[in-house]
């Protein structure tokens, strides 16, 4: 059996969700991670070296918040005064000017939920998922940048923390978008605060992203843009 090496390429993450390698044209690697926190952060990885002896080094290049922009509400609409959002997947690819564009999902970041003897309903706002487009422009010269869109918003989220997370797109293009569930094994349940399954809980769904880009960009009653409203 071969021998196995190991290296930390990078550390002092608080919560990581997930993460991904691209490599450009020019064989530059960069790694893109997401925090539970809604930190963003770039670097570019090489190696040296060949087998169990091959090693690895790190430089973060860029870090970024923007997507703790997005507004958090309580479930009946109002506003809750609570920052930041729970990031809990993405998908990242080149466009067509070689920046690199990120398909994030987030939600409001309250946990509640309970144990045995409290079942703590946080009047998260269970509506508050959100797809969005991050685009990060990578400079010939200076310093990076990022922007965002919403694209999708209104996408389920559990009373705990159960949430839109995982994105991929299938061959032909669309984005296929997971979205946890309210229960347990359909049963509605105490850590769950007894929130049965409803429209689009616990499911796959798949995103015309070709069509949703297409539509007009609108603008809230406090700012913030989008594509789609469910």
């Amino acid at each position: 059996m071969p021998d196995f090496g190991l290296d930390i390429l990078r550390n002092g993450y608080s919560d990581p969700t997930s993460l991904q390698f691209l490599t450009d044209d020019a064989g530059t690697v960069y790694l893109i991670t997401t925090q539970q926190n809604g930190n963003i952060a770039v670097s570019i990885v090489t190696s040296s070296g060949e087998g169990v002896d091959k090693t690895y080094d790190e430089t973060t290049v860029f870090e970024t918040g923007i997507i703790n922009t997005i507004l958090n509400h309580n479930d009946d609409g109002s506003a809750s005064g609570t920052t930041g959002r729970q990031v809990t997947g993405f998908h990242a690819r080149f466009d067509e000017n070689g920046d690199i564009e990120l398909y994030v999902t987030s939600s409001d970041p309250r946990i509640g939920g309970g144990g045995e003897a409290n079942v703590d309903d946080k009047n998260l706002d269970t509506n508050s998922g959100v797809l969005s487009k991050v685009t990060l422009d990578i400079p010939e010269a200076g310093d990076w940048s990022a922007t965002k869109i919403d694209l999708l918003r209104g996408i389920p989220r559990s009373e705990e923390n159960h949430s839109v997370n995982g994105v991929d797109f299938t061959p032909d293009g669309n984005l296929l978008m997971m979205v946890g569930g309210f229960a347990n094994a359909g049963a509605p349940s105490q850590n769950l605060v007894y929130t049965p399954e409803y429209f689009l809980s616990g499911s796959m769904l798949e995103v015309d992203i070709e069509a949703l880009e297409a539509l007009p960009t609108l603008t809230d009653s406090e700012g913030q843009s989008y594509k789609y409203n469910l």
